[in-house]
């Protein structure tokens, strides 16, 4: 059967039929701006009327702008505190150390409203040594991730997961990071490493590997770093 396709939304629609993707799009933009005051330093708030609504918290969701992660969209957690700021303008989010032990840090963070209760708990863990951002910023890099799942939790952008692009782009590249090293990689370390007075050998029982290929690219890193290669 014939079909048509819209230019905005990609719907598949009959040869004769209209989309109204463009007229939700213009409608909820109005009831966006119908709801929405902003404040003398610029801010953006709720109206009274509708504050503390799961329809305001829909408004409010559909303000925050995404990044594309792998084919899919999240939210940012700076998006998600903003969005909080206009639900809850005189709300909290209080973060604490739950554990630093060992280079390992794990963070929780509470979400309270304007009058003190609790609307969303969340927790977060990271190593110092799980990525190069991590080498000197794991502590923030945790509390990051626990705000963001905190308010995740009350409902602030979750459209297609609980997880912030932060967290998401975190794990990428930490899994990136377990990844075996390259060819080139392994030709600069066989480079690199008797200029340093040390042997493969040497190498491959520091971390425990029986050949140097199966260093991780995270491996290699460490280890151009302690032979001031970078």
């Amino acid at each position: 059967m014939y079909y048509k396709e819209c230019p905005f939304c990609g719907c598949n629609l009959d040869p004769e039929e209209k989309c109204d993707c463009q007229d939700k799009k213009k409608n909820r933009e109005e009831l966006i701006r119908s709801l929405l005051l902003r404040q003398p330093d610029g801010q953006l708030v709720l109206k009274e009327a509708v504050y503390m609504t799961y329809e305001s918290l829909m408004i409010a969701n559909q303000t925050i702008t995404k990044i594309e992660v792998k084919g899919k969209e999240y939210a940012e957690v700076n998006q998600r505190i903003r969005v909080f700021r206009m639900l809850y303008p005189n709300g909290s989010i209080e973060t604490n150390i739950e554990s630093l032990e060992k280079g390992i840090c794990v963070m929780s963070a509470v979400v309270k409203d304007d009058f003190g209760s609790v609307l969303g708990v969340g927790h977060a863990y990271e190593k110092e040594d799980s990525s190069f951002i991590n080498k000197t910023s794991y502590i923030e890099n945790c509390e990051t991730s626990a705000v963001g799942r905190a308010l995740g939790m009350c409902g602030i952008g979750i459209d297609t997961s609980v997880a912030s692009a932060d967290e998401v782009l975190n794990a990428i590249k930490q899994q990136e990071g377990m990844s075996l090293i390259s060819d080139a990689q392994y030709n600069t370390l066989m480079k690199c490493i008797p200029n340093h007075n040390q042997t493969v050998e040497n190498v491959c029982n520091f971390f425990k590997v029986k050949d140097l290929r199966e260093l991780t690219v995270k491996h290699f890193m460490i280890l151009m770093n302690k032979m001031g290669e970078q």
